[in-house]
């Protein structure tokens, strides 16, 4: 039988203004083979998985947060402040992440303006929307154009690979490890290529209110949509549900890296989605039109990945 929405997940979706749903007397009394609702879970981790919520809900998706990785400040925050203070015409600032834009400007001292002349080279929309709200003039803020198939350092780098990159120094602002794509390539067109760590990644800890949480939204199956950002996210829901079985898991990956990794998981039915709320909403209402039959959701899903996706880590 089609699972229904624990009670907990009922109350928090029912506070969505405007966008009502079922008592659990009212779904628990639908016939199976009636249409379902579904939830969408956000992954992100706050404050953005509360703001895509919030997105989400004002679009008529039913949605609730359950970040999967921690976001913590830098570790060092002189060393942040002392990259500021260096920036000159012509550096270039490459931001990983809207947590880097985030965690770098939270390291600000009081009255410092970004300096002109200094590009900030932003990997999707939610880094540009960072770099802006913490007062980047949008002249001066480069990344790849909202229509491109991804968002990630490969179609950065095609964005400036043209510029003049020798002897030229390009700040990387990262967590800790991470990709180094960016980094290498454009080392190799000569720039002097320096790292700063302006935030770490952790897994949420691990109490019972997260795993009764997460054992509730693995239970309801196909009717839970999880939004994948981060292939470390899927690692953490993997080490918080050991040995479970996700064959009727369905995921909206946001990267063909983060799509393989949740199949590498097990996941039923992976889509690979630009991480856009359009693009999200638009693959939520193609999933709710299959609900609740699993063999034309399965279609849906291999109908939309892409077709050369491997199962594999990324």
């Amino acid at each position: 039988m089609t699972p229904t929405w624990p009670a907990a997940l009922l109350s928090e979706a029912r506070s969505t203004q405007g966008h009502p749903v079922s008592e659990p007397t009212d779904i628990e009394a639908r016939q199976e083979g009636e249409r379902r609702v579904l939830l969408a879970i956000v992954t992100r981790p706050e404050p953005q998985a509360s703001a895509w919520v919030s997105k989400l809900r004002a679009r008529g998706v039913q949605a609730v947060a359950c970040p999967l990785l921690v976001i913590a400040p830098a570790p060092d925050p002189a060393a942040v402040q002392g990259v500021m203070a260096g920036l000159r015409a012509p550096d270039s600032v490459m931001f990983v992440s809207p947590n880097a834009a985030a965690q770098f400007f939270a390291c600000r001292p009081a009255h410092w303006r970004w300096p002109g002349g200094v590009q900030a080279l932003a990997t999707g929309p939610g880094t540009v929307a960072a770099l802006l709200e913490a007062g980047v003039p949008q002249a001066l803020i480069v990344a790849p154009p909202l229509a491109s198939a991804q968002f990630d350092s490969e179609t950065l780098w095609a964005q400036v690979c043209q510029q003049p990159w020798p002897g030229r120094r390009l700040w990387v602002v990262r967590g800790e490890g991470g990709r180094d794509w960016f980094s290498t390539t454009a080392r190799a067109a000569g720039a002097d290529v320096q790292w700063v760590q302006a935030y770490a990644r952790s897994s949420p800890a691990a109490s019972d209110a997260l795993l009764h949480h997460l054992q509730g939204l693995h239970a309801m199956g196909p009717q839970a949509v999880w939004l994948l950002s981060s292939s470390e996210a899927v690692d953490h829901l993997e080490a918080l549900l050991p040995g479970v079985s996700w064959a009727s898991g369905v995921a909206v990956a946001s990267h063909p890296r983060i799509a393989e990794r949740a199949q590498a998981l097990g996941m039923g039915c992976v889509l690979d989605v630009r991480p856009t709320v359009d693009a999200v909403v638009e693959a939520m209402t193609a999933l709710q039109a299959t609900a609740p039959d699993t063999s034309a959701l399965r279609h849906q899903c291999g109908a939309a990945a892409a077709p050369d996706l491997p199962v594999g880590g990324a």
